[in-house]
């Protein structure tokens, strides 16, 4: 498991912070190990873990906006401008994963500031929707809308958050389609070589450093762009196991939900008794 655990809150500290590198890559792109490979080297970091965490506050409520804005034309929500941000990621001085979710306004926000650093991590096509549709379609999505999560998620505000987020976010990159449907795999496939192209295009190549996965990610890679010494005895954080955390995170939400489900059955059955007694006896 991960050194950070999921369940436990953490929040960045009162101090105003301004966002030195951007992480333009995908999810399913060790995004994971590059957030704690950044923490190591002292930055604070914004990830897809702080959503979760802080799933039933005001990031995934922002985060859902943004996504609108970017990718519903017939949405009413405006696009996040860099004063939007850094309300936002107050606190943080590293974004990794949901840049690329919203491409368009990130560019946008820090591309004109020359302190920003900009990395993008890419890998095999191929790999990558074998990998996304693996850990999002069926670790996150498939128990989610699945019996009997499907009922209990209207029980639990993280899980009901977190389906609307992963289905909002999964049909961004596959068209609109589900595993398993005709267009799927071809659908993911295109978008991800079309994202990677048009980052390639968007961001000049003097102010981003872009890494091939199957090329090699460690230290050396991101420190050299970074301008930062390569810990010392410290192995770069890689093959961080999703599927183990996103158990655990299920186990305590269920309980959860089974707890309120249960709640809400007790007036229905004390009705149900109280009305039988009163007319069938």
């Amino acid at each position: 498991m991960a050194k950070w655990d999921l369940l436990q809150p953490v929040v960045a500290s009162g101090e105003k912070r301004k966002i030195k590198v951007v992480v333009m890559s995908c999810s399913r792109t060790a995004t994971l190990g590059m957030y704690e490979a950044l923490q190591i080297l002292g930055y604070t970091p914004y990830h897809m873990a702080e959503i979760v965490r802080g799933i039933e506050g005001k990031g995934p409520v922002i985060l859902e906006r943004a996504l609108l804005a970017e990718n519903d034309r017939w949405s009413r929500n405006k696009p996040l401008d860099r004063a939007a941000f850094d309300e936002w990621f107050e606190g943080y001085d590293a974004l990794i994963e949901l840049p690329s979710y919203f491409p368009q306004q990130t560019v946008r926000a820090y591309l004109d500031d020359p302190d920003v650093k900009f990395i993008l991590v890419e890998r095999n096509p191929d790999a990558w929707l074998k990998s996304f549709n693996s850990f999002v379609g069926v670790t996150v999505l498939k128990p989610l809308c699945s019996f009997p999560l499907n009922l209990l998620k209207y029980f639990n505000t993280p899980m009901y958050r977190l389906w609307r987020l992963n289905v909002l976010m999964y049909g961004i990159l596959s068209g609109g389609t589900r595993m398993g449907e005709p267009d799927n795999v071809q659908n993911l496939r295109e978008n991800y070589v079309h994202y990677i192209d048009l980052i390639k295009r968007m961001i000049p190549p003097e102010r981003m450093r872009v890494i091939r996965l199957e090329d090699g990610l460690g230290w050396k890679e991101v420190c050299d762009y970074l301008e930062k010494p390569i810990p010392d005895g410290v192995p770069y954080p890689m093959r961080v196991d999703h599927s183990e955390i996103m158990k655990v995170w299920f186990g305590e939400q269920i309980k959860n939900a089974v707890f309120k489900f249960g709640l809400t059955l007790v007036p229905f059955v004390g009705a149900g008794i109280y009305f039988g007694r009163k007319y069938f006896s």
